[in-house]
């Protein structure tokens, strides 16, 4: 009897063993990493005048000048943010995204917000100032074990093969493996003029989903250009009389010029009509006109103009007479068939047959100007330019001139 009561017993021991061996609980796992929003670092922006005639190099580096570029905004001297229909905006930028470059999208630009431009991915520079750092003091960097011994080959077989090491990481340095480097493009439509914008740099991450990074930017498009010129008294400009032939003759009034735009700053250039009599017979020296360029085999003769503005005042050379110590410059005729570009500014010193109001620098064609030449030329907005005229009469000279014209240029900058 004791034996039948046993059996079981052991039996149900063993069966609660074996069951304990493959249970299995389980509990809930949470973690919250948190997604930080990535960071915009604008490395370089530019306003391109004549789209056709600049280029990238490939790199992401600013875009460099043709050289045929009919521009004169190769030096960014524009002192606002503003843009004329058909000119282009450029930004290229570094995205930073502490979760990784792997939860970057694209990057995009926006005008107030309406139009949207997805902006192309471009080469990661080395550096972008004001990149905020990720906590990582090091970052790993291609290389090339036959040229650097710390570099870690990729192939162990072949140590003088491409691999990685590890660098410190400075302020500003990129990360391959937190960002990301954009080229952003956008082309100024028809508005209204003096449309003010907002265009603003955003970034959706690798799901499409709008982040809160955005960097903006306040725009005038298509602004309004104006200048007035008068003179001190309200009449044309008069020399005065009963000056010999082979003297100079100076004006008794003077010109102003004033930029009255409100945001936009112009290269000024200047240029005179021949003068003719229109009340009779005349001859000076051998025709019935007075050339402002000079004229016979006296190239002296002609019309000079000195101008001030502040501190600037008319310092140029290359003509005949001209006097950049005195500030006297031989002033030239208008001509509608010669360009007023950069190209026509850079190898004449010219704007449509105009000489500069201020200094000027002869340059090779295609190279950028310097910043003590063509940047003086420039009347800011209310600025204002006072200009003063001389006539050296050639022999003989006779006859009343009272037909020409002074015309001023004013070049948007």
């Amino acid at each position: 009897m004791k034996n039948l009561i046993f059996v079981p017993l052991v039996a149900a021991l063993l069966s609660a063993f074996v069951a304990a061996d493959v249970v299995v609980g389980g509990a809930g796992v949470a973690a919250q990493p948190g997604n930080f929003d990535p960071q915009i670092c604008v490395y370089n922006r530019s306003v391109i005048i004549s789209p056709g005639d600049f280029f990238s190099n490939g790199a992401g580096t600013p875009t460099i000048l043709g050289a045929d570029a009919p521009t004169i905004n190769v030096l960014n001297l524009r002192p606002g943010d503003y843009a004329w229909n058909g000119e282009q905006l450029e930004w290229f930028v570094v995205v930073r995204d502490p979760n990784g470059e792997l939860d970057i999208g694209h990057a995009y630009v926006k005008v107030d917000e309406g139009l949207e431009v997805v902006c192309n991915p471009a080469f990661l520079p080395s550096k972008c100032d004001g990149l905020r750092a990720t906590g990582d003091t090091e970052k790993n960097v291609t290389c090339t074990g036959a040229q650097d011994p710390a570099c870690i080959p990729n192939d162990r077989n072949n140590p003088t093969g491409p691999g990685t090491k590890l660098v410190p990481i400075n302020a500003g340095d990129t990360d391959p493996d937190t960002d990301k480097a954009f080229h952003c493009l956008y082309t100024v439509e028809p508005t209204d003029p003096d449309t003010n914008v907002t265009i603003k740099i955003g970034v959706r991450d690798a799901s499409n989903v709008l982040t809160n990074s955005l960097y903006a930017e306040r725009w005038r498009l298509n602004p309004t250009v104006s200048m007035d010129v008068r003179t001190s008294d309200g009449l044309p400009i008069t020399f005065e009389p009963g000056v010999m032939p082979e003297q100079y003759a100076h004006s008794l009034n003077r010109l102003f010029i004033e930029n009255t735009a409100q945001k936009v700053s112009l290269w000024v250039f200047i240029a005179m009509t021949d003068l003719f009599d229109s009340n009779g017979p005349s001859k000076c020296p051998e025709t019935n006109k007075i050339d402002v360029e000079g004229s016979g085999v006296n190239t002296l003769t002609g019309v000079y103009y000195r101008a001030r503005s502040g501190t600037l005042i008319t310092q140029l050379n290359g003509f005949p007479g001209d006097n950049p110590v005195e500030g006297w410059a031989h002033i030239t005729n208008p001509n509608q068939n010669f360009e007023c570009s950069w190209g026509s500014i850079v190898t004449q010193g010219l704007c449509t047959g105009a000489r500069p109001l201020f200094n000027s620098t002869f340059l090779e064609p295609g190279q950028p100007a310097i910043l003590t030449g063509w940047a003086n030329n420039v009347l800011v907005p209310t600025g204002q330019a006072e200009v003063e005229f001389k006539l050296f009469y050639p022999k003989p000279c006779i006859g009343t001139y009272d037909t020409g014209q002074i015309l001023i240029f004013g070049k948007p900058i």
